[in-house]
């Protein structure tokens, strides 16, 4: 018969009777899963492990799924058809995510960082010495280890660059330039960079004062070869220390900065003549003799600890390495060979010589110990390498 409706809405069907004998099945059957069930479990007890793990499983993605509330999103960059948004966790333990620039976007210019293979400026290394060497056709300032590694050319021009010198902390360097028509004082820093021109009127053996506030040097300004000093604060400035008709030149600073000590040739028209060492005071007072025996004393440089000079003398019959204290009265021979060593240099610990020599057929760079002994070749160059200085 047709079910009555009343506007819209339906009335339910009523449910079909079940006879006694239906409901007895269903219930019969109900019991007998139930026993299958537990003898399932009973036989194969894995299987209640497997689900508490599949439950701890679930419940962790949950969790999960709760924690990327506080997640951050990377959005694709825009296109006709977005894409769906990468979702990264937040945390420390996750990689910093890479954004992709859209087509709009510059992509960032990459500049290239070069590793320097010098001490960095402002720091002084005690295995660094410069010299010059004329291997490339002309004379050029080098630097190198103290056991005459990683030998660099600092300088590179057509013209004669020469008798280098530290600053006291090792950030830049004087030398003597002819690049531009005469010898004159150029600076630069440690690494060879940004070489400019300091002196404009001849200048030739620059020494760094250890204070780092002047550089003393040798010129013929004034139409003869004397000592001057020069203020960086103004270079303009020159102060005149030595004032006679001889020559002078070849100053070296005492380590207080109070002295000053130079060759000076005592008589004579010829740079082979006789030649005397002297100490002044810094401010051009008390010019005092040193050394004077009617041979070529030469070169002079004062130890780090201010108790001795080096020089270079030819008393014996050819140029050598002597070592003196302060009184000029204790010479002490450092060197011995038939070749002329021409030029020295104290190591920073005052226990080490470099110096030059002519030994091998050319000028070479060779180190020894303050008590002599064997020296090292340090350049093993067929070209002349010279005008050596130990950094401070």
């Amino acid at each position: 018969m047709a079910q009555r409706t009343k506007g819209n809405v339906q009335r339910p069907k009523k449910p079909a009777n079940l006879s006694p004998s239906t409901l007895q099945i269903i219930l019969a059957l109900i019991s007998l899963a139930g026993v299958l069930g537990a003898a399932l479990l009973q036989r194969f007890p894995d299987i209640v492990s497997m689900m508490a793990t599949a439950a701890a499983a679930r419940a962790a993605t949950e969790a999960a799924l709760t924690a990327t509330a506080g997640v951050i999103s990377v959005p694709p960059a825009p296109t006709a058809t977005p894409a769906t948004p990468t979702t990264l966790r937040a945390g420390p333990t996750n990689p910093t995510p890479t954004l992709t620039p859209g087509p709009s976007a510059v992509a960032p210019t990459v500049i290239a960082t070069v590793t320097p293979t010098i001490p960095p400026s402002g720091h002084c290394a005690a295995n660094q010495i410069l010299f010059a060497s004329d291997r490339d056709g002309d004379y050029e300032i080098f630097r190198m280890d103290a056991n005459g590694a990683r030998q660099q050319q600092l300088t590179n021009n057509a013209d004669i660059d020469r008798s280098p010198h530290w600053s006291p902390d090792c950030s830049q360097i004087v030398f003597v330039s002819r690049r531009d028509g005469q010898d004159d004082l150029y600076l630069m820093h440690a690494d060879g960079s940004n070489q400019r021109r300091l002196t404009y009127a001849g200048a030739d053996d620059p020494v760094w004062s250890p204070d780092g506030t002047q550089i003393a040097f040798s010129s013929l300004r004034d139409g003869n070869w004397e000592i001057y000093v020069l203020p960086l604060a103004d270079p303009t400035a020159v102060r005149r220390l030595t004032r006679n008709p001889a020559w002078d030149d070849r100053p070296s600073w005492s380590p207080d900065g109070t002295q000053i000590v130079y060759s000076s040739r005592s008589s004579g028209s010829n740079l082979a003549g006789p030649w005397d060492l002297y100490v002044i005071n810094a401010d051009g007072t008390g010019n005092t003799r040193l050394l004077s025996d009617g041979s070529r004393n030469r070169r002079p440089v004062w130890s780090p600890d201010g108790q001795q000079i080096a020089y270079i003398t030819d008393r014996n019959g050819n140029l050598e390495v002597y070592v003196t204290d302060l009184s000029g009265q204790n010479q002490r021979r450092v060197t011995d060979n038939e070749a002329a060593d021409v030029e020295v240099a104290w190591s920073p610990d005052g226990q080490r010589l470099a110096f030059v020599s002519e030994r091998s057929g050319n000028r070479e760079i060779y180190v020894v110990g303050l008590d002599g002994g064997e020296p090292r070749n340090l350049t093993v160059s067929p070209k002349d390498d010279w005008h050596v200085a130990w950094a401070p």
